[in-house]
């Protein structure tokens, strides 16, 4: 009746990601349940859905055994899919998001086809998006202009480069995704093109067929880039890709990454910039001076030259840290972590690093002797330590309530405990780029 395949032959998993989409995942499985003349599994992963989308893949999970139906915690749509790929039996993988839909009932059917005929790891098919009902064709999803879905064979490396989007719109063969260990990162964002870049260029040689299969569904959602969790995964998928399109030459690949940084979000990258976001662009700039001998990337450029203006600026700690740093008295530091490196950052800038005496830690182990020239002491060992002298401690949360503890217990009489206005602005406006 449904076409449902033995334990030997599954011609397609079909991977379904859910998170509270309860009003659009009946018509999302049900479309995949429409499909003809091929034998499918449907394996739904409900990550951590808080509405009554599970209740409704049940419902159909009773009527129809393809469906398999696996519940998370909440971890995003990457993991998600990778669970799915662990689980499945196909031959083939295909991914679909919980709030589109498959469009031809003989699409599915028409892949497979068309992938064993010719041995294909990977074969494509049309986009579609559905706007308010009406369904169109998505000519130019793909990113290459001239595509043809006639089924000749394109040569990633030479004709598909540019192809970093559209992971949906494939069949997959799944033994080369498991050979070649494929899976997604665990970005909340910028996951898919990773996925899509190494899945094409170990698939070699790949077609694009008549096969009307995948609908997008164009409705008004939030900003999902307007945060800086979203941009840090932008980011750390374009250092993925920009690292592996080097170590396999694909030129044109490595460019557009590149673009993506410089071109697409620089104005965001600014606004919500941080550690990892620092470490990522240090390292994709170290890629582009290797691989393509280029010089700093202008997104590093800009990043320093706001660092520095803020560095001028006389308000840029909380008052009491701002009285402290201005006068001419003397303090420690606890700690020689990453925010004594940014406070560091903005006394030298502003020529005040002798108001520094010494930095302290709880052990020798793993910090350095010196720190810009600033004595690093054992907080225990420390010799002709003030009392009386402020105490800043500049460590993580985790840590401030048994250091506070240890200095009141010394005797220390002036502990300033660095405010949340202070860790923002450390974070964000005096990060030591070190190239």
């Amino acid at each position: 009746m449904f076409g449902l395949a033995n334990e030997q032959v599954v011609d397609v998993s079909v991977i379904i990601p859910v998170y509270n989409d309860e009003r659009f995942v009946a018509e999302c499985v049900d479309s995949v349940r429409r499909q003809k003349d091929v034998a499918l599994e449907i394996i739904c992963i409900d990550d951590g859905s808080t509405d009554g989308s599970a209740e409704v893949i049940r419902a159909r999970q009773a009527e129809d055994p393809r469906i398999r139906l696996l519940v998370q915690e909440n971890a995003g749509p990457g993991p998600a899919r990778n669970r799915g790929m662990e689980v499945a039996r196909g031959r083939y993988v295909a991914f679909l998001d919980s709030d589109d839909f498959y469009l031809g009932e003989d699409a599915l059917a028409k892949m497979v086809r068309f992938a064993d005929a010719h041995g294909l790891k990977m074969t494509g098919s049309k986009f579609y998006i559905s706007d308010n009902g009406a369904v169109s064709w998505r000519k130019n999803h793909y990113g290459v202009l001239g595509l043809h879905y006639d089924g000749r064979i394109y040569d990633y490396r030479r004709d598909l480069q540019k192809v970093i989007v559209g992971f949906t719109g494939f069949v997959i063969s799944l033994a080369m995704l498991r050979k070649y260990d494929i899976q997604f990162p665990h970005f909340l964002r910028n996951e898919d093109p990773v996925f899509i870049v190494k899945a094409l260029f170990h698939a070699g040689k790949v077609a694009f067929i008549d096969a009307d299969l995948y609908v997008i569904r164009n409705y008004p959602r939030e900003d999902r880039n307007a945060n800086d969790c979203a941009i840090t995964a932008i980011v750390s998928g374009c250092r993925e890709i920009v690292e592996f399109a080097a170590r396999h030459d694909l030129l044109k690949v490595f460019c557009h990454e590149l673009d993506v940084i410089e071109y697409n979000y620089p104005n965001i990258i600014l606004k919500f910039f941080n550690n990892q976001m620092m470490s990522d662009l240090v390292e994709i700039n170290h890629v582009a001076t290797s691989y393509a001998g280029m010089k700093k990337l202008s997104i590093l450029a800009r990043i320093e030259s706001a660092v520095h203006a803020a560095c001028q600026n006389p308000n840029a700690f909380s008052e009491r840290i701002e009285k402290l740093v201005s006068s001419r008295q003397q303090f420690y530091l606890y700690g020689a972590g990453r925010i004594t490196q940014y406070i560091l950052a903005c006394l030298k800038m502003r020529n005040s690093l002798r108001r520094i005496k010494a930095i302290l830690v709880s052990e020798a182990e793993d910090n350095p002797a010196e720190m810009d020239g600033v004595p690093v002491f054992v907080f225990e060992a420390a010799k002709n330590l003030s009392r009386d002298d402020p105490v800043v401690i500049a460590v993580g949360y985790h840590f401030i309530r048994e250091i506070e503890e240890k200095l009141m217990q010394a005797g220390m009489k002036n502990i300033i405990v660095l405010s949340d206005v202070d860790r923002k602005m450390l974070r964000e406006r005096f990060m030591k780029i070190e190239m």
